[in-house]
């Protein structure tokens, strides 16, 4: 895919790549938001219940994901 390489090039270039712990990108994952799979995989990459996480998310498809993943939701827009 396309999208790994420029996000972890942008997160290198930027120095940003040191505050996080794992990223998750369209590549890595078959079903994109709406689908639930992308904030799955964060919590699995981060060994983390779902249930346990706070997304902060700026689109409805993105807190439809979240919400399906079972996961705690604050709306940024």
């Amino acid at each position: 895919g396309l999208v790994r390489p420029m996000l972890d090039e942008l997160l290198d270039t930027t120095g940003l790549g040191k505050w996080f712990d794992a990223t998750v990108s369209a590549d890595d994952v078959q079903a994109h938001k709406p689908a639930p799979d992308t904030f799955l995989k964060a919590a699995e990459w981060l060994a983390v219940d779902p249930q346990a996480c706070q997304v902060y998310e700026d689109g409805d498809p993105g807190i439809q994901a979240a919400l399906a993943a079972g996961m705690h939701i604050v709306d940024v827009r």
